[in-house]
């Protein structure tokens, strides 16, 4: 057996001899990036409708520079609030409704296997110890996504959820970009994402918070890993600032929506 290439693909094929003449026969598709090890990418900068925990298991050891994961927070409610004559729902699929532990388990710990430098992990405040426990090798420090514009609490008997953490992991030294003094605090301020033209996922990232993210912990060319892809913000980002991106989500219809916001 042996590796073929055609045009940008890479195939294991074989010679088998067919009625006395040798044909090749293929065996598997590898993938169409060859890494320093023999392993194989899959095609950079396509937003993949795959699920992410299978998905993982595919990729190589080492293979990703940067991971930014938006993965469901577990926070939906059967709950429906009237306001304005405008009723809002706060169960936001499906998608949003499981045990937080038993799904992070199922997927986390690959990210850390394919990963080389640095993840940063969106999530809510009750998990912070969780992870912090959990992942004591690769946790660093937990910064804070402040939205000027938060969605109002309508029964007004506890205080108004504005604060995103998004968990700073690194498995390895070597690649972190200290910007500007005020750029390095851990903390962020921006409006949600009100765009009506690209927005049109429930837990929609605004792109400052992302590209933020981004530029400290990527350089130009760096392969970023995008899970739970939902709206395509962290791969719509990465392509502006000339980085390569892999984006994963399991939702045909948001993968729809996000190849056409990008262009893909």
């Amino acid at each position: 057996m042996f590796v073929r290439k055609k045009g940008n693909r890479f195939y294991l094929v074989e010679n088998k001899r067919i009625n006395g003449k040798v044909e090749q026969r293929v065996i598997k598709y590898l993938g169409v990036n060859p890494t320093d090890n023999g392993e194989y990418l899959p095609k950079f900068n396509v937003i993949y409708h795959s699920p992410v925990r299978e998905s993982l298991q595919k990729l190589p050891d080492n293979s990703i520079d940067c991971i930014i994961a938006d993965p469901p927070f577990f926070i939906s409610r059967n709950r429906v609030f009237t306001r304005k004559e405008k009723d809002i729902n706060r169960h936001f699929g499906k998608w949003d409704v499981g045990d937080a532990a038993e799904f992070f388990d199922g997927w986390l710990s690959d990210c850390f296997r394919v990963l080389k430098y640095n993840l940063f992990l969106f999530t809510k405040f009750e998990l912070i110890q969780y992870f912090a426990d959990k992942y004591p090798k690769h946790y660093k420090c937990t910064l804070t996504w402040h939205k000027t514009n938060p969605a109002p609490h309508f029964q007004k008997n506890t205080f108004i959820s504005s604060c995103e953490p998004v968990l700073f992991f690194q498995k390895r030294s070597g690649l972190f970009n200290f910007l500007s003094v005020n750029d390095m605090h851990n903390f962020i301020e921006t409006p949600s994402e009100q765009r009506k033209h690209i927005r049109f996922h429930p837990t929609q990232k605004h792109e400052r918070v992302i590209e933020w993210l981004l530029k400290i912990g990527s350089n130009k060319n760096s392969l970023i890993l995008d899970l739970f892809s939902g709206s395509g913000t962290t791969s719509r980002v990465a392509r502006r600032l000339e980085r390569n991106f892999i984006g994963l989500e399991d939702d045909i219809t948001y993968v729809r929506k996000a190849r056409k916001t990008i262009g893909l």
